[in-house]
């Protein structure tokens, strides 16, 4: 019997404590901004195969949110809808390899929301002759009980291996070492990325099921012309990037904070590339910049500065009054 409550505890904690990453902009988080010097390149050659609306009422017929060439190029917040269970084929130019760190990542428009994220996922396969396709080990901590619905709210440190787990302007990052071996895939030669909406239905009938076996739960139905995963872009990685140092510093002092609208701030940083803002919905906002000194935002409120150097990206809160 001892052994018995042992085991019980042990499976608890695992079963507990057993999460990932938290969300793009957060500490801990292996996400990429869109801005990031890492990114070598961006999709250019994709295919859209588009799925139903709803899948449980096929008469609401296919999504058609976005065109298809939305997809391609710099993540930029238009996206084309795959709708439940479409697919998205990208075709490399140059194909990629297996090296230290991730290799290439995907942008969906995902929101922060309600002390949460709304979130639409997708799996993530990967081929080096477009005919035999490997998917990447996915693996869920959701609720399995309760169907999230489009007022749900969820956790992306409950997903891995999944494309849409972080909001929009941040991509998921993908590592091919992740992938199981196959006779039929090249690590060393990948040229096409698979991306598979995820049907976050609860009923076995519709539903996505993890690489563990279990079923994937995010919002549905979404019977709308924007249902399922929303492709922005996809990115090609340089070698090295874990994601591990991309928050270097949370607490970088900018001065003043907080700040009055439409008034100047200084940045403490050198070899500044990029400026990024964003608001209290993860939305990113133009930014008026010039070496070290921001203009802050005309409308009050609190917003997440991220800058990107050349030692990595730093994060602070700004309060614009």
């Amino acid at each position: 019997m001892r052994k018995i409550i042992i085991l019980f505890f042990l499976f608890v904690s695992f079963t507990t404590y057993a999460q990932f990453d938290p969300a793009g902009g957060e500490i801990g988080s292996k996400a990429i901004h869109f801005e990031n010097n890492k990114i070598i390149g961006w999709s250019s050659k994709v295919t859209i195969q588009r799925g139903w609306a709803a899948c449980n009422d096929t008469s609401l017929g296919r999504a058609s949110q976005g065109f298809d060439d939305y997809a391609n190029g710099k993540a930029n917040g238009e996206c084309t809808s795959l709708g439940d269970s479409g697919i998205a084929i990208v075709e490399l130019e140059i194909p990629i390899a297996d090296n230290q760190g991730y290799e290439f990542a995907i942008f969906e428009n995902g929101f922060k929301s309600n002390g949460g994220y709304f979130l639409e996922l997708a799996h993530v396969e990967v081929s080096s002759d477009g005919i035999h396709y490997v998917r990447f080990p996915s693996e869920t901590f959701f609720d399995t009980i309760n169907q999230f619905t489009n007022a749900s709210v969820m956790d992306p440190t409950q997903a891995h291996n999944l494309a849409g787990k972080n909001p929009m302007f941040w991509g998921t990052p993908f590592d091919l070492k992740d992938l199981n071996k196959s006779e039929y895939l090249n690590t060393d030669s990948i040229k096409y990325i698979k991306i598979i909406d995820a049907v976050g239905s609860l009923n076995p009938i519709y539903g996505s099921k993890d690489g563990k076996g279990k079923l994937i739960n995010d919002p549905w139905p979404t019977p709308w012309l924007s249902s399922g995963f929303d492709l922005d872009a996809v990115a090609i990685l340089s070698p090295g990037y874990t994601g591990l140092n991309e928050l270097v510093n949370q607490n970088l002092s900018i001065f003043p904070n907080p700040a009055a609208s439409n008034s100047t701030i200084q940045l403490p940083l050198v070899d500044v590339i990029s400026v990024s803002l964003l608001d209290a919905q993860g939305k990113s906002l133009l930014v008026n910049w010039n070496e070290n000194t921001l203009t802050t935002p005309h409308t009050k409120g609190i917003y997440q500065l991220i800058i990107q150097t050349q030692n990595g990206q730093y994060l602070s809160k700004l309060c614009v009054y």
